[in-house]
């Protein structure tokens, strides 16, 4: 089992017509640590979304799962055969929270967000 962690300051996410993202990023615009969740609903595309993160081992198209989002930590796993997991810490506003969880759960269908969860981690 392989798990990569992420500290994250800020989220960002948008949508234009079939494509979305969200991106987690150290600093807005920074060449520091990042992930990039992206979406598009065009063309058949099985399920998977592309990942890019600051860990060049950890970019390319794969089918997000287990994935899971409070209000200061978004986890999700990926992969056939031995599963890797992925975590990211992060900061942010409550209207930046509320949009990354609304574009991750058109994304990721079965999105887990839990209120408990988001109040223990405040």
């Amino acid at each position: 089992m392989s798990i990569k962690e992420f500290r994250c300051e800020y989220v960002s996410s948008s949508e234009a017509g079939d494509y979305c993202q969200v991106m987690f990023e150290e600093a807005p615009e920074s060449d520091g640590v990042y992930v990039l969740i992206q979406g598009q609903f065009e063309f058949p595309d099985d399920g998977k979304r592309y990942v890019e993160t600051s860990d060049p081992d950890l970019c390319g198209h794969y089918v997000i799962h287990n994935a899971q989002l409070t209000r200061n930590r978004f986890r999700f796993s990926y992969g056939a055969g031995p599963t890797k997991h992925v975590t990211v810490s992060f900061e942010t506003d409550h209207r930046s929270y509320a949009e990354a969880k609304r574009i991750l759960g058109l994304m990721i269908p079965g999105l887990v967000s839990s209120v408990c969860e988001q109040q223990a981690e405040s």
